[in-house]
């Protein structure tokens, strides 16, 4: 079952490991298939970090990143179709955009993104939705171990919901008036291409005039509460 691997660098933590997987080979064949493949994968990392000098260390380490980015490539084209579990009359909500026009520049789509009540899955490395790409890895039948493991690693695509877009607009103008922009309107835009499953939602907003508090007046009878209150105010 170790074939290949050195037996000096076979730490005594895995014997017992060994002892197990041996006796139950048979009849888990792809579980220790899987976990032999670990073993080599960790044998491997070893020798690269703590043998050969310097300039092989660095050398060896760089053609593994490039291994490393080669594996996430062909992860991205094996899960290439981003709707594979979007069901059928449904659409993945694809890209949100927030398009603020203000000529004085005085919001930022980041100032408001955390107000919307549905995004699309998470993207890293300018724009790759990697853990949606893991969760499509997984076949379609939720009985099997694998096709769980996969999805509890990966993300689950998320499913446009009107109601949530909604929301989204009305959370928007809520915060734009916490702001001082009384008057700032949202209005939503939806792009469908009910071909590849899949939609972006754009929320225009118009700023206008803001607002800001110019004086504060007290309108109160009772002369004690009045001056406690300009007392804790001043």
């Amino acid at each position: 079952l170790l074939k290949g691997v050195p037996e000096s660098s076979v730490h005594p933590f895995f014997y017992p490991f060994f002892y197990v997987s041996s006796k139950f080979y048979y009849k888990s064949k792809r579980v220790c298939h899987y976990f032999f493949v670990f073993l080599h994968f960790r044998f491997y990392i070893s020798g690269i970090v703590t043998s050969g000098t310097m300039q092989n260390r660095v050398s060896r380490i760089r053609r593994l990143m490039y291994t490393a980015m080669a594996a996430m490539s062909l992860l991205l084209v094996a899960s290439c179709s981003s709707t594979k579990h979007v069901p059928d009359g449904m659409l993945l909500l694809d890209d949100v955009k927030i398009n603020i026009l203000d000529e004085k520049k005085e919001l930022k789509q980041a100032d408001l993104i955390n107000y919307l009540r549905q995004q699309p899955n998470h993207k890293v490395l300018g724009g790759l939705k990697l853990q949606l790409a893991v969760y499509n890895i997984s076949g379609r039948d939720s009985s099997k171990w694998f096709n769980r493991w996969v999805r509890r690693v990966g993300s689950a695509p998320v499913i446009y919901d009107h109601t949530l877009t909604l929301a989204s607009a009305k959370q928007l103008s809520i915060a734009l008036a916490n702001k001082g922009y009384l008057h700032a309107s949202v209005d939503v835009d939806t792009f469908c291409r009910f071909d590849k499953k899949k939609i972006r939602v754009d929320y225009n907003v118009t700023l206008r005039n803001r607002h800001f508090v110019d004086s504060i007046e007290f309108n109160i009878p009772d002369s004690t509460l009045n001056r406690l209150i300009h007392n804790d105010s001043a």
